[in-house]
C-alpha cells in the first residue's frame, strides 16, 4: 500500500494548511501533540467525504482499488515468466 501514501500525505498536508489550525490540536508531555476533540470532529468528516470522493478527486477506493489491480498484473506476469524457467535447474523449458 505503500504506493497510496503520496495521496494520503497530500489529503493531510492539505487539510493542515487550508482547513486546520494550532487550535484543532492539543500538547501535553507523555503524548505530545495530538488532535484535540473539535479537531477530531473536522478530520474525520473530512476524511469521510474524501474517502467517498470530492470535487477534484476520483475516490479514494477507487484508487485501491486500481493500485490492487495493477499488482494483480505485476503478479500475474510474473508466474507467467516463473512457468517458463525450470525453477529447480534454472533453465528454460
Amino acid at each position: 500500500m505503500e504506493p497510496l501514501r503520496p495521496v494520503i500525505d497530500r489529503f493531510v498536508y492539505g487539510l493542515l494548511i487550508k482547513k486546520m489550525s494550532l487550535r484543532d490540536f492539543s500538547t501535553n508531555e507523555p503524548d505530545g501533540c495530538l488532535l484535540n476533540k473539535m479537531g477530531r470532529k473536522m478530520f474525520y468528516g473530512l476524511w469521510a467525504e474524501w474517502l467517498a470522493g470530492g470535487e477534484d478527486d476520483a475516490p479514494f477506493r477507487s484508487r485501491v482499488k486500481a493500485e490492487l489491480d495493477g499488482v494483480m498484473v505485476f503478479l500475474n506476469q510474473t508466474q507467467e515468466s516463473q512457468s517458463d524457467v525450470d525453477l529447480q535447474g534454472g533453465k528454460e523449458l
